[in-house]
C-alpha cells in the first residue's frame, strides 16, 4: 500500500482503488456470454468494467506470491476476458477508450519478475493500455520495507508523472480523465 500511496498523492485529477483483497467479485468461469453479449453477465464486475472502460490510465500494483501477482487480483481480472472476447471473437471491441498504464510489484527475496511482468503486460493490453510505464518495484522488502525504499518511492513519483501527461500513441479507434488501479 506505501506505493500506492506514494503513486496517488502525485497522481492529478479522480482516482479509484479497486482493493482486490476486499472485493465480491468471483472469477472468470467461461460461461462464454461474452462472446455473444459486449458485458460480462455476472453483474458483481460492472461497476469495475465501467472504471475500467472510462479511465484514461490503468495501474495494476499487487505483491508478489510464489512468482506471480496475487490470486485475489487474478480472480477479478480474469472478468477481463469481456474485452478479449469482444476484440477477438466478435470483432466489435469494447474499450473504445486508449490508455496509458503501469505496473506496481513488492516482493521479498530474490524473486523472478519475468512472469508477474508477463501477466500484467498481457491484462493492461486486454484493458486498452497502449503506453506502459517502466515497472515499479520495491525488492527485498523483508530487509528493506517499501517505506524505506527511496529508489521505489521515486519510480512511484515517475509514474504519476507519466500518468498525468497526454498520451502520445495516436490510438487505434476514436479517442474517447480517470485513474483506476487495481491492487
Amino acid at each position: 500500500m506505501v506505493l500506492i500511496k506514494e503513486l496517488t498523492a502525485h497522481l492529478e485529477g479522480e482516482v479509484h482503488l479497486i482493493n482486490a483483497y476486499e472485493s465480491k467479485i468471483k472469477g472468470c468461469v467461461d460461461c462464454r456470454y461474452c462472446w455473444k453479449n459486449p458485458m460480462c453477465a455476472f453483474p458483481d464486475f460492472q461497476e469495475v468494467d465501467q472504471m475500467i472502460r472510462s479511465a484514461d490510465n490503468i495501474v495494476i500494483a499487487s505483491p508478489i506470491y510464489f512468482s506471480e501477482i496475487t490470486g485475489d487480483l487474478l480472480k477479478i481480472l480474469s472478468k477481463t476476458q469481456v474485452y478479449w472476447s469482444g476484440q477477438f471473437i466478435r470483432h466489435d471491441p469494447v474499450i473504445k477508450k486508449p490508455k496509458k498504464g503501469g505496473v506496481m510489484l513488492a516482493y521479498a527475496g530474490n524473486t523472478n519478475l519475468k512472469y508477474p511482468l508477463h501477466t500484467a503486460d498481457l491484462l493492461l493490453h486486454n484493458m486498452g493500455v497502449v503506453e506502459i510505464f517502466l515497472p515499479v518495484t520495491a525488492g527485498d522488502t523483508d530487509n528493506i520495507p517499501a517505506k524505506d525504499d527511496q529508489a521505489s518511492l521515486a519510480q512511484a513519483r515517475e509514474l504519476a508523472n507519466f500518468l498525468n501527461q497526454p498520451l502520445l500513441t495516436t490510438p487505434p479507434s476514436p479517442p474517447g480523465e480517470t485513474t483506476t488501479a487495481l491492487d
